[in-house]
């Protein structure tokens, strides 16, 4: 399990303003990819919900994640829980720009 130096009481604390996304990602690693579907996103990085039907899923080795009409982020994984990952960007600064287009084409914005 990936522990988070961010937590209280086993529950991630709330550093970064997260807006709901309900859209089909990939997440990538060496040598397969992985469809998963977000949960939310935020500048700081992304919520994903795995598949129920695949248990024991590995996080050693996630390099990446790809959101459908978002962009691709490099990533690493803050924290997993049952069926739900939280990946940080590993660089808010690339990730900012791609995000801001999204955001802006959707008109919607985390708060």
């Amino acid at each position: 399990m990936v522990k988070s130096d961010n937590t209280i009481f086993g529950r991630p604390l709330a550093s970064e303003a997260r807006m709901p996304l309900q859209l089909p990602c990939m997440l990538h690693y060496s040598d397969h990819n992985f469809r998963a579907a977000t949960a939310n996103i935020s500048y700081a990085g992304v919520g994903v919900r795995l598949p129920a039907d695949r248990p024991g899923f590995k996080t050693s080795g996630l390099l990446a994640v790809s959101v459908l009409d978002v962009g691709r982020f490099d990533v690493l994984v803050s924290w997993k829980r049952v069926d739900r990952l939280g990946l940080r960007f590993v660089s808010r600064k690339t990730a900012r720009p791609i995000l801001n287009a999204y955001f802006a084409k959707t008109g919607k914005y985390p708060f």
